[in-house]
C-alpha cells in the first residue's frame, strides 16, 4: 500500500509519500514547497490569495500523487 501525507505549515507544505506493509513503512518521496502562508494570515484570517497559493501547491501535489497511483492520501495543517 502506498499513501501521502501532505503538512500543511505556516512557512512550508510538505508532501511524504510511504510505502506501508503491515506495521512497517518506507519513506519513498519527500517534496517540499515554501509557500510563506504565515504572511497571508492577518486577524486570525488567511487572504484570497494566501488561499490561492495553497490551492495552487495542494494541485500540484495531487496531480503528483494521481501519476503515482496511490492508495490513499490525506493533509492536515499546523498553521497558527
Amino acid at each position: 500500500m502506498t499513501y501521502g501525507i501532505i503538512d500543511i505549515g505556516s512557512n512550508t507544505i510538505r508532501l511524504n509519500i510511504y510505502k506501508i506493509k503491515g506495521e512497517s513503512f518506507e519513506l519513498l518521496l519527500s517534496k517540499k514547497e515554501a509557500a510563506g502562508l504565515v504572511q497571508y494570515v492577518k486577524k486570525e484570517k488567511m487572504s484570497d490569495e494566501g488561499i490561492h497559493r495553497l490551492a495552487e501547491c495542494l494541485n500540484r501535489f495531487k496531480e503528483m500523487m494521481d501519476l503515482l497511483h496511490l492508495d490513499g492520501y490525506a493533509a492536515f495543517a499546523t498553521l497558527i
